[in-house]
């Protein structure tokens, strides 16, 4: 993940670069910001990158959904079609929540019937964000991610 998040963050970077709009350019950083940090700003920030590091991949998904509101703005001012970029985020998302799923499941090898049953929430909750990504809903995408991860962490506690 955080490879596809610093290629997100480059790109990002290139289109601020090449942005004469003030608007633009801020809705792009604010991007960046929520995918790498803004560790030099006032305040200081950590972004998706940040939360990854720290074992917290709830947060890294909602930084992660956050770069996409803010990318769909930069969209909604004239940036032109992000959703390239949006999808590759929602790709992200979809791969830590499946990784969260898969040390659950490898720490759980014979689950209750409680377990199961929220295993079977998360495989649902993954699916879905799946075919939201598919139709370029990537709000709806992250959330579903995001409760799939929790609900997982969860599990691990």
């Amino acid at each position: 993940p955080e490879d596809a998040l610093a290629t997100v963050a480059d790109q990002l970077t290139g289109l601020i670069g090449a942005t004469a709009d003030a608007d633009i350019a801020a809705a792009l950083t604010s991007a960046r910001d929520e995918v790498i940090g803004n560790h030099d700003g006032t305040p200081p920030t950590n972004g998706a990158v940040d939360q990854l590091d720290a074992d917290d991949p709830v947060s890294a998904i909602t930084k992660i959904a956050a770069a996409h509101e803010d990318i769909t703005a930069a969209e909604t001012l004239g940036a032109g079609d992000l959703s390239a970029m949006e999808d590759l985020l929602g790709l992200v998302a979809e791969g830590i929540a499946t990784e969260v799923e898969q040390q659950a499941r490898a720490a759980i090898p014979s689950p209750s019937r409680g377990q199961d049953k929220t295993f079977a929430t998360i495989d649902d909750l993954i699916e879905q964000g799946h075919q939201q990504l598919v139709g370029h809903l990537h709000a709806d995408a992250c959330d579903d991610f995001r409760r799939a991860t929790s609900k997982a962490l969860g599990l691990l506690k």
